[in-house]
């Protein structure tokens, strides 16, 4: 894993250094779902991210080479934040090679908990934002300072304007799909995965379309192609290359599988942890 991260920043450098000087083309605005809270409320943060066409940023895991996007956060004491909520990634292309990632505009949503005392009055959130914006050349944002204030009142109130392009987004975050099954064996270099129908689900592998796997944590390679192949049932498996810096033994296989026609509710992207097949 060392030597994928040291992969990653000599490739990422060879861009920045061909960067262009100026603004970063990135746009990145930090909001908030509401603009009053009380004590011991749960809202969301968020942070806005506006690709000029062509370019594009990262997601959780970028694949072969890039670098994910993150938060590190300030708070006042007694506030916690929970993890990024990630929208479902695209296809994205770092020079020659497939990567993981968005473009044109995403927001990542960050859970944020305010403490069950708290007179009240007004509370800055402060963060420092990462992140690494590409096209023909690379432009990192190192530890950009953001802020926003909430306030704390007797009774919440929400953001009219961000509320709903908050549940926009929510509603992109991947969830499990119990309709669908998968697992997932390893055949050396290659990694099959395997989907198929749960128990009372009449519909086929094969109405899904052209599967494909975002890899969660590196155990696939982004940069190789992968295949689908249907059995006589109508289940799927999705032919993809190992990564070289896989792990020797692979227990679980996390990440986002898309399917072009829809999964459950006509979601085209759901969360998977696959465990070995049996």
């Amino acid at each position: 894993m060392i030597l994928l991260f040291l992969r990653r920043w000599v490739f990422l450098l060879s861009f920045s250094l061909q960067a262009a000087e100026g603004e970063n083309p990135l746009r990145v605005e930090m909001k908030l779902d509401v603009k009053t809270i009380v004590p011991g409320q749960t809202f969301q943060a968020g942070f806005l991210l506006r690709h000029p066409e062509g370019y594009h940023s990262y997601w959780k895991h970028p694949g072969i080479v890039g670098l994910a996007t993150s938060v590190k956060w300030e708070l006042p004491d007694g506030f916690v934040a929970g993890e990024i909520r990630w929208p479902a990634p695209q296809k994205v292309a770092m020079g020659p090679y497939p990567a993981q990632g968005y473009h044109d505009e995403t927001l990542l949503m960050i859970p944020l908990t305010a403490p069950a005392v708290l007179p009240a009055g007004d509370y800055e959130l402060k963060a420092k934002v990462t992140w690494m914006c590409c096209s023909k050349t690379c432009h990192p944002g190192l530890a950009v300072p953001f802020s926003h204030s909430v306030h704390v009142g007797q009774s919440t109130a929400i953001d009219d304007i961000m509320q709903p392009i908050f549940a926009k987004y929510l509603a992109m975050v991947p969830v499990k799909d119990d309709a669908w099954e998968t697992s997932f064996q390893v055949e050396k270099d290659k990694i099959l995965l395997h989907v198929n129908a749960a128990k009372g689900n009449t519909r086929s592998a094969r109405d899904l379309g052209e599967l494909w796997f975002f890899t969660a944590d590196g155990t696939v390679d982004s940069a190789k192609p992968q295949r689908v192949v249907f059995d006589e049932s109508g289940n799927a498996a999705l032919e993809m290359e190992r990564s070289e810096f896989a792990l020797a033994t692979i227990l679980r296989l996390p990440g986002v599988l898309y399917a072009p026609r829809g999964w459950s509710a006509g979601r085209k992207h759901i969360e998977i942890d696959s465990l070995p097949r049996k």
